[in-house]
């Protein structure tokens, strides 16, 4: 993938808050993560030092970042239980369009990658 940044704006502050809580579980616990990798580790770890992820504002994020959130809250929204879910019902709309937004520019970073090679032949 390309340097090419990608700009991802929360729709709620939930969404920001929610993410950064991800980034400091898995930088914390990442033993107990099981797609984790490097890359991931070390994505969550500079967004974290960077300020990357902010309650307002836009996300200006590389596709790697794209993909480490993602994969990342993806995998923390499968986790939840029916009872969490329960607890916090309002959160779990916020934490779907996110990964939504995550995803979508993600795809975007990918057919933008792949044009640029078609391009270049």
């Amino acid at each position: 993938m390309s340097a090419d940044l990608f700009v991802i704006t929360p729709t709620c502050p939930a969404q920001a808050r929610h993410v950064r809580r991800i980034l400091h579980e898995v930088t914390d616990t990442a033993d107990r993560w099981t797609g984790v990798t490097g890359e991931h580790l070390t994505n969550a770890q500079l967004m974290i030092r960077a300020g990357d992820i902010t309650d307002h504002g836009r996300w200006t994020l590389t596709a790697s970042q794209l993909f480490t959130l993602g994969s990342l809250v993806f995998e923390q929204r499968i986790r939840r239980s029916a009872a969490q879910a329960a607890r916090a019902p309002r959160e779990l709309p916020c934490m779907i369009a996110i990964e939504g937004n995550l995803w979508d520019a993600y795809q975007s970073a990918c057919w933008a990658e792949i044009a640029k090679g078609c391009s270049a032949a």
